[in-house]
């Protein structure tokens, strides 16, 4: 009997995936995010203190959390506004796990009957 090689992806990047407490690392962008700016720093392509800003980025990200106080939201939201020229919107290696964070209560939306309008001459 022939074996099923085929694997489920969402198995196979839940196993490159470590939590550590409600922090959840992915390891292979992980390595290669902080891999690639240690060699950009050592081959001098990128000054240390920027690199040590970017390096900083992921930890920025975690600050900016529906239960932090305000005070540290303000703080994190500007300095994601700093990093939008590296690439601040890009999906974070590092991240605070989101099956840990509560729930919203959303109301579900009642479909609406859509009114017909006639057509508007111009």
């Amino acid at each position: 009997m022939a074996q099923d090689n085929s694997s489920n992806p969402q198995q196979d990047e839940a196993n490159l995936l470590s939590r550590i407490g409600p922090v959840e690392i992915d390891w292979p962008r992980t390595v290669g995010f902080y891999g690639g700016l240690a060699i950009a720093v050592a081959t001098e392509m990128v000054a240390a203190p920027l690199a040590l800003f970017i390096a900083a980025y992921p930890l920025f990200k975690m600050l900016n959390r529906p239960k932090s106080p305000r005070g540290v939201q303000i703080v994190a939201q500007v300095l994601e506004g700093a990093a939008k020229p590296i690439n601040g919107d890009a999906e974070g290696t590092i991240r605070i796990a989101t099956d840990t964070l509560p729930k919203p209560d959303l109301p579900s939306a009642a479909p609406t009957k859509q009114s017909k309008r006639a057509p508007s001459s111009a």
